[in-house]
């Protein structure tokens, strides 16, 4: 391949698809985040960013590392290949777990919300008796 040993490309290609893995499931984690958080455009955007920024930082130590700091079209092309490994994979069967848990964290911090708003309801109560 223009110059690099096929097998040193391969070698290469496939710890980018491991890349690509940990880089799909870091933007999961992302994800989960934004099913607690509200939901406004600054924040999402905020954190797209974030996540772009450091894996372009990551994908660069990466290829810094591996072949001395060139940008290589098949280091993007195993990143992207893992991404998608990572999502056609584990994702689906994450996600939904996910949500179960998120569903059960929610509505246990509705119920201390709730339980919150009635103890100082009740001390309001007995203050405005004294």
């Amino acid at each position: 391949m223009f110059g690099v040993p096929s097998s040193f490309a391969a070698w290469v290609f496939l710890k980018s698809v491991g890349l690509g893995v940990l880089l799909g499931a870091g933007y999961f984690l992302f994800m989960a985040l934004r099913t607690v958080t509200p939901d406004k455009k600054v924040f999402v955007a905020l954190q797209d960013a974030l996540f772009f920024i450091g894996a372009a930082f990551v994908t660069f130590l990466f290829a810094f590392d591996v072949d001395a700091g060139v940008s290589r079209a098949y280091i993007f092309a195993g990143e992207a290949a893992g991404a998608c490994l990572f999502y056609a994979l584990p994702a689906r069967a994450l996600r939904r777990r996910l949500r179960g848990a998120v569903g059960r964290v929610k509505r246990v911090l509705a119920e201390r919300k709730r339980v919150r708003r009635r103890k100082r309801e009740n001390r309001q109560k007995k203050s405005k008796k004294s």
